[in-house]
C-alpha cells in the first residue's frame, strides 16, 4: 500500500474516533471540564500581593497616636486587610494558632514619642510559617509599608534642617531603582507565567495519556482486531490515532488560552501562528511517547501506570508550575531531556516576551527531533504487539 492511501486511511480511522468521541456526552463533559478546572484552579490558587486583600491580620497599637493611626489606615483601607485588635505579641501568637488571622503586626507605645524625639523605634511583625507562601507575602508586605513611612519620616526630618524637600529626598535616597519592563506584563499576575506551561502540559497529558488508553482500550475490548482485519495498514492506524488525539489536545489547549485571556486577562505579545506552531509541534514529539507506552503495555491499567510514572517528574521538573532556575543543578539537568522543558519554555518567550522563531529555533529542533526519535523507536514495537 502506498503512502498516499496509508494517509488517506489514516485520516478515515481519525475520523472514525472524533466521531465516536463527538457522539459521547460523558467523555465530551470530561473533556471541556478537565482543562477549565485547571486553568480556573491554577490561576487563583497561587499567591499575590493582590489575594492578600480580605486576609485576616492582627494589630497590636498600644499607642494610639496619629502615626500609628495612618498605618491601620492603610492596612485597611489602601492594602484591605480585615484588621483583628490585639493585646500584645502573645496574643497574637495565639490567633495564629487558632487559625483566626495570618498573621500581626505590633505597634510599640513608645513607637510615635520615639521617633518625635529622633530615637530609633519598631515593630515587630509575627507571621504563620505553616503557610510559608502567604508568610513571605505578608512579611513582603508589611516590610515595605514600615520602609516607605521610614523613608518619608527621614526626608520630612531632613527636609526641616535643609530647607528643601528634593535635596532632602536626595540624601535620604542617594541611588533609586528604576525597573524597566520588557513587556506590559503584570509582574503579580502569576498566571501570565503559568498559562504557557499549562497549554503545554494539557498538550502533554492529552497526546500520551488519550493515544495509549485508546490503543490499550481497544485491545483489551478486542476492537483492534476489527481494525487489523481490515485493509489498512499498520501505518495508517498510527497515523489516525495519532491525528484523533491530537485534535484534542489541540482543541483543550485553545481552551486553557481562551480561558487565560478571558477570566485572566493574559496578554500575548508574540505570534499567535507561532504559538499554535509550537502547540502542533509539541503535540507530534508527544505521540510517539504514548504509542510506545501502548505498544509495551498489554493492558491499559499498565499503560496508564506506566504514563503517571513518566508524566509526574516531567510537569514538576519542566518549568511547568515554577522556574528552572530554582531547581537544584541535578534537576535542572534532568529538565534538559524533557520534551515538555522546550515546549513550556518556546511557548512561554513567544507570549510573553513576543520572540520570533529565529529565538525558540532550538527548542523547536529539539521537540521535532524527539518526535522523530520516539516515532522511530514505537512504530516497530507497534507492529510486533498487533502481530502477537
Amino acid at each position: 500500500m502506498n503512502m498516499k492511501n496509508a494517509i488517506k486511511d489514516g485520516f478515515l480511522i481519525a475520523y472514525k474516533d472524533l466521531l465516536t468521541f463527538f457522539r459521547s456526552p460523558a467523555r465530551l463533559a470530561v473533556f471541556v471540564i478537565m482543562p477549565l478546572f485547571m486553568m480556573i484552579l491554577t490561576g487563583y490558587i497561587f499567591p499575590s500581593e493582590s489575594s492578600l486583600q480580605n486576609t485576616d491580620i492582627a494589630v497590636s497599637n498600644a499607642g494610639g497616636a496619629e502615626l500609628d493611626s495612618m498605618i491601620l489606615h492603610i492596612l485597611k483601607e489602601d492594602i484591605g486587610f480585615k484588621v483583628v485588635n490585639a493585646s500584645g505579641v502573645e496574643d497574637i501568637k495565639n490567633l495564629i494558632k487558632e487559625g483566626k488571622v495570618s498573621g500581626g503586626i505590633v505597634i510599640p507605645s513608645d513607637f510615635a514619642y520615639n521617633i518625635s524625639h529622633q530615637k530609633q523605634s519598631h515593630v515587630t511583625i509575627i507571621t504563620d510559617q505553616t503557610n510559608p507562601q502567604i508568610s513571605m507575602l505578608l512579611s513582603s508586605v508589611f516590610n515595605k509599608l514600615i520602609e516607605n513611612i521610614s523613608t518619608q519620616l527621614a526626608i520630612s526630618n531632613v527636609n526641616a534642617t535643609v530647607g528643601n524637600q528634593e535635596t532632602a529626598r536626595n540624601l535620604v535616597e542617594p541611588i533609586t531603582i528604576k525597573t524597566e519592563k520588557m513587556v506590559d506584563v503584570d509582574p503579580d499576575n502569576y498566571i501570565e507565567f503559568m498559562a504557557p506551561g499549562l497549554m503545554a502540559m494539557i498538550v502533554m497529558t492529552s497526546s500520551m495519556t488519550g493515544l495509549a488508553s485508546a490503543i490499550s482500550r481497544e485491545r483489551e475490548k478486542g476492537t483492534m482486531d476489527g481494525i487489523l482485519a481490515a485493509p489498512i495498514s499498520r501505518f495508517s492506524i498510527i497515523i489516525g490515532k495519532s491525528i484523533s488525539q491530537g485534535v484534542r489536545a489541540f482543541i483543550q489547549a485553545m481552551i486553557v488560552l481562551i480561558l487565560a485571556v478571558a477570566l485572566f486577562h493574559v496578554k500575548i505579545f508574540g505570534s499567535i501562528g507561532l504559538s499554535l506552531l509550537i502547540l502542533v509541534i509539541g503535540i507530534f514529539s508527544f505521540m510517539g511517547i504514548g504509542i510506545l507506552i501502548s505498544s509495551i503495555s498489554k493492558e491499559q491499567e499498565t499503560a496508564s501506570m506506566i504514563m503517571m510514572t513518566l508524566m509526574f517528574p516531567m510537569m514538576f521538573l519542566s518549568g511547568v508550575f515554577f522556574p528552572i532556575q530554582q531547581m537544584p543543578a541535578f534537576m535542572q539537568t534532568i529538565s534538559k531531556f524533557i520534551p515538555l522543558t522546550y515546549m513550556a519554555d518556546s511557548l512561554r518567550r513567544v507570549m510573553v516576551l513576543g520572540v520570533g522563531f529565529g529565538s525558540i529555533a532550538t527548542d523547536i529542533y529539539i521537540m521535532i527531533a524527539y518526535g522523530i526519535i520516539f516515532t522511530l523507536l514505537a512504530v516497530p514495537l507497534f507492529s510486533k504487539m498487533v502481530n502477537r
